[in-house]
């Protein structure tokens, strides 16, 4: 079986837009019935603490909105981090717009 890449242009990190984007494209790629019940590890590209204004990382709206889609999916999702950042770390900044102690 062969892996399916689907591209969706997003005009804007706006949180309902951007959820409407993600879904279409994971819709397009064939959907995520296949991980309903399995632990999913999504791991965003996280070089070091920086805000969202600066695309140095995965932003924030698009880490959670993936990560919302796998949830209601019925996945368990997990994050992981890169180099020092801690999983909390990660799991505040991306999901709940926060500062961990990283």
């Amino acid at each position: 079986m062969g892996a399916k890449v689907a591209i969706v242009r997003c005009a804007e990190y706006n949180d309902k837009l951007l959820y409407d984007k993600v879904g279409e494209a994971i819709a397009l790629a064939g959907g995520l019935g296949e991980f309903k019940g399995k632990k999913v590890l999504l791991k965003p590209n996280i070089l070091f603490a920086v805000g969202p204004e600066r695309p140095v990382t995965t932003h924030p709206a698009f880490a959670g909105a993936v990560s919302r889609h796998f949830v209601e999916a019925g996945a368990e999702v997990q994050f992981v981090g890169e180099l020092r950042q801690t999983l909390e770390d990660v799991y505040l900044r991306l999901v709940k717009g926060t500062r961990g102690t990283a």
